[in-house]
């Protein structure tokens, strides 16, 4: 039989390294650590609260006073181009371009975007603390940095950010 040597590696553990406000200085620091050769890390991620696409969608238009303007308005538009095309086939026999017709779609689509305004703030109100987070960029979001390795890379990582380490 032939011996076979075995080569032990440090255990690996994956730890916070870092915790950051916004998700710009957690990808600074992920980037930095990425770039440090002398670093034996083999997974360096950020975890937050709220990913990128979702911070960018919840800002939006997807909560609020926003949405319901958007929605508001589109919905007010047809009905009102329903109602015009309701009121002129019965007026004229069809469909008829007058300036009245033309007012009744505006006058909708304003009446529509402000109930929807409305709408959507009684809405949002009426939500949890947590998807209220969502779309309030006010509120500070929670990313950390969580890095694998072994604990001599873990110090030398945490070193490299300028954080100190326990002695």
């Amino acid at each position: 039989m032939t011996a076979q040597t075995t080569q032990q590696r440090p255990p690996t553990q994956t730890q916070e390294l870092a915790v950051f406000d916004n998700r710009p200085a957690a990808e600074a620091a992920q980037k930095l650590l990425q770039e440090q050769a002398n670093l034996s890390l083999s997974d360096i991620r950020i975890q937050g609260d709220i990913n990128t696409y979702e911070e960018v969608a919840a800002m939006g238009t997807t909560v609020g006073p926003e949405a319901g303007l958007l929605i508001g308005a589109f919905s007010g538009g047809i009905v009102g181009v329903v109602f015009v095309a309701i009121y002129s086939t019965l007026a004229y026999g069809d469909l008829v371009n007058t300036p009245f017709n033309q007012l009744s779609i505006v006058a909708f689509t304003l009446a529509g975007a402000i109930f929807g305004i409305f709408t959507g703030n009684r809405i949002r109100n009426a939500q949890l603390p947590a998807q209220k987070q969502k779309g309030n960029s006010e509120v500070p979001r929670r990313f950390q940095l969580m890095v694998e390795g072994d604990a001599e890379a873990l110090t030398q990582a945490r070193e490299c950010l300028g954080y100190p380490t326990a002695s």
